[in-house]
């Protein structure tokens, strides 16, 4: 059962595929035809069992879907040890947030204009981060474009 690889996404499909052979499952590396993504080195299944602290930071690596993949994960008592529940429920409130550079234009490209121009004041350092958002307390200026 091979699932149809898209050139565009190789990078990504390479992420994944390691991740399931990091963690024991490259059963389903090889049945679902992502072998082939893998750098050679890569193939080799690691000497040493993964540790739980390692799963929560490589699916924060890999980004807000799997941030959320591993929340799920930390209530599912039934399926993994408790070091695992332990070290991905990290994932539900103390997630790094994105850099203020991605903040900037998201910004900008949903107001349309510069942070500068739309807010008195914008902290670059954020007052709460999760797996898909973070806030930021900015201060509005008089010449704010929506007033």
């Amino acid at each position: 059962m091979g699932i149809s690889l898209k050139p565009q996404h190789l990078k990504r499909y390479r992420q994944i595929a390691w991740l399931l052979v990091k963690y024991g499952r490259s059963d389903l590396v090889k049945s679902s035809g992502l072998e082939e993504t893998l750098e050679t080195e890569q193939r080799v299944t690691p000497k040493e069992a993964a540790k739980a602290e390692e799963l929560a930071a490589d699916l924060e690596k890999l980004g807000p879907t799997f941030v959320k993949l591993g929340q799920l994960l930390s209530t599912r008592v039934e399926l993994l040890p408790q070091a695992y529940l332990e070290a991905l429920e990290r994932l539900q409130d103390k997630v790094e947030p994105f850099g203020f550079d991605e903040v900037e234009k998201i910004v900008s490209e949903e107001l349309g204009v510069r942070i500068s121009k739309a807010f008195a004041e914008f902290e670059v350092k954020p007052i709460a981060s999760a797996s898909l958002a973070r806030c930021t307390l900015p201060a509005y200026g008089m010449d704010a474009p929506w007033r």
